[in-house]
């Protein structure tokens, strides 16, 4: 039996991302000060309350180059998508999530410049009350072995040298994002809310870009998933 791409997004971001203890929304975290974050590699997402619809403002909060990019119909687009998982990002830095999603949150509080990366989120009204949650490299191995085996051989297989010894290297956790990404974007057939800066989700991109054809590997493997 086929299995619906939209129920095997879901599964697999509600058994990455439903954790309890890690679920604070952003204003609780900076209230905090990011305690409880891990300072491990890994996927972190941004997320809306169940079935609750996303309100934009007039004009964006956090201005920026892109804000061009800025459509008056935007919410109506993604209320006709998944509305849950508004964000997925990743993390190779030092410090791992910790330091990559309080400087997302910090972006939104206008507080840094370092994290311009989804800055649709700041268009959502009432955006500090959005959640954050986050899996660590070994947890996405634990909990979802398929997509942790998948995003190692694609590593071993279709990443470069160069790329792997870049001042930026590709890491595990960026091909896991791009999988997720592509997933839901097969699933919804629109980008997460935060992501459509990077162009509606790497398509329109350069045919030889790194995330390009990584994102067209993504693609086949769930294809083959699903049917």
């Amino acid at each position: 039996m086929k299995k619906d791409s939209k129920v095997l997004f879901e599964e697999i971001m509600d058994s990455l991302f439903s954790d309890v203890e890690k679920e604070k929304t952003l204003a609780e975290y900076k209230k905090n000060h990011y305690k409880g974050i891990s300072e491990e590699w890994g996927i972190y997402v941004v997320k809306n309350s169940k079935n609750k619809e996303i309100k934009l403002l007039d004009s964006p909060e956090i201005v920026t180059k892109k804000s061009i990019y800025w459509e008056d119909n935007f919410g109506k687009k993604v209320n006709a998508v998944n509305n849950l998982y508004l964000y997925i990002g990743k993390t190779n830095c030092k410090k791992g999530i910790k330091d990559r999603l309080s400087k997302y949150i910090r972006f939104g509080y206008g507080t840094t410049k370092i994290h311009e990366g989804g800055y649709l989120l700041w268009f959502v009204k009432n955006n500090k009350d959005l959640y954050a949650n986050f899996a660590t490299l070994a947890e996405i191995e634990k909990k979802q072995p398929d997509l942790y085996e998948k995003a190692k051989e694609i590593f071993e297989t279709s990443v470069t040298n160069e790329e792997k010894t870049s001042n930026q290297p590709v890491t595990l956790a960026e091909i896991i994002e791009i999988g997720l990404i592509s997933l839901h974007n097969i699933a919804y057939y629109y980008p997460p809310l935060a992501n459509a800066n990077k162009k509606s989700l790497y398509i329109k991109m350069n045919t030889d870009t790194f995330s390009y054809r990584i994102y067209i590997e993504w693609k086949k493997y769930w294809e083959n998933v699903l049917n």
